[in-house]
């Protein structure tokens, strides 16, 4: 029996298993240069050759443009400039490569994502210090344009040198022949959110109220409190306060220093008896919970408002005010009520104080003024 040929193929499919998987590509160099923005690193794509290997990393077009090739251990070698492709200049546009990468990022971006240096010379948030931000791109260099709140601006280039200050009779763009046909990206403050969101089938916004650069936000469909970070560029929802058992919505909410205000309520649209409703106090900063006051029997609280340490709050189903004293727990379900107002048209709509001793308030289809008196 010739044992020899069985063997020698043995060998061979032994050595070919760990040739191929020696020569599979890993990158772990990736982690330190792709970020979570997606402007700059919408995909990555691998171009294996077997002995060697390349990665272009693009940039997402509704950012900026072109992209960077590496090579297989990391090195920049090649960057796209002045119209040129590295996937051309490497004779690797007609390759077929592999995406190992794609980011998940929306399409929204503002200067900030492109150019990390820039939250150095500029704020998202003062938008008087810097009202505007424009990105030109020429001759396969960046130009970065900050507008002062004098209308004066500063010309920055890609690394973030200074190049050029605006003078009364200078401007920096026309002087660095830059055009409106050159700009890539523009960004004006105060509109870098693309919106606010939250991803339920429950949440639906009943009221909103900003205070230090934080929105809170009231749902009507599952009785939560969502908060909003402003400063972010897309804010994320949290949960201030969750929903409570036997309260099905939110509606009014109010800020008073440190304080929230915030409305529960159990409506009934169908036309029987609203449930239990309250109005509830959270300490802002710790969102402990620091007060509440049921409201009378049957009634929906609609909107709350707060004039000289005391709270008012309005009556969606009936045309009435309650006021609510929190230093002494008092509930005054009389306060204020009109025989003009008509209780088969409507309750209170949107009522709102004009700090200057009355409010304004929305019934029967008409606006009304209510002066409060000492």
């Amino acid at each position: 029996m010739n044992l020899k040929k069985p063997f020698f193929t043995w060998i061979l499919m032994i050595a070919f298993h760990c040739i191929s998987t020696a020569q599979t590509p890993t990158y772990p160099w990736l982690e330190g240069v792709l970020n979570d923005n997606c402007c700059t690193n919408q995909t990555a794509t691998a171009y294996d050759f077997g002995t060697y290997s390349f990665v272009y990393i693009e940039a997402n077009e509704n950012c900026t443009a072109g992209g960077k090739l590496y090579f297989e251990d990391g090195t920049c070698w090649c960057e796209d400039k002045f119209g040129v492709s590295c996937l051309t200049a490497y004779n690797l546009a007609g390759e077929s490569g592999q995406v190992i990468y794609n980011c998940g990022g929306g399409d929204s971006f503002t200067p900030f994502d492109q150019f990390e240096w820039l939250s150095g010379v500029a704020s998202l948030q003062e938008c008087t210090a810097n009202p505007a931000i424009t990105v030109y791109l020429r001759s396969g260099h960046h130009y970065v344009h900050v507008d002062g709140e004098n209308g004066l601006g500063q010309l920055y280039s890609e690394s973030g040198q200074a190049l050029c200050a605006d003078q009364t009779n200078y401007d920096c763009v026309a002087a660095y022949g830059l055009s409106s046909s050159d700009q890539t990206l523009s960004w004006t403050c105060g509109d870098a959110q693309s919106g606010i969101a939250v991803n339920s089938e429950t949440f639906f916004p009943e009221d909103i109220v900003i205070a230090n650069n934080v929105a809170y936000v009231s749902s009507l469909g599952d009785g939560s409190l969502m908060s909003f970070d402003l400063t972010q560029a897309n804010p994320t929802p949290e949960v201030f306060a969750a929903a409570e058992e036997g309260y099905t919505q939110r509606w009014g909410v109010k800020v008073a220093g440190n304080t929230l205000l915030s409305i529960l309520d159990n409506a009934d649209f169908g036309g029987g008896m609203s449930g239990p409703a309250k109005l509830v106090a959270y300490d802002i900063a710790t969102k402990a919970k620091t007060g509440e006051w049921d409201l009378p029997a049957g009634s929906i609280g609609h909107t709350v408002s707060v004039v000289d340490g005391k709270y008012y709050v309005t009556d969606f189903g009936q045309p009435r005010i309650f006021e609510i004293d929190p230093a002494t727990g008092s509930v005054n379900d009389s306060w204020f009520t009109s025989s003009e107002w008509d209780p088969s048209i409507s309750g209170i709509g949107g009522t709102i104080y004009d700090n200057e001793g009355g409010f304004y308030v929305s019934q029967g289809n008409k606006l009304w003024y209510l002066p409060i008196s000492g």
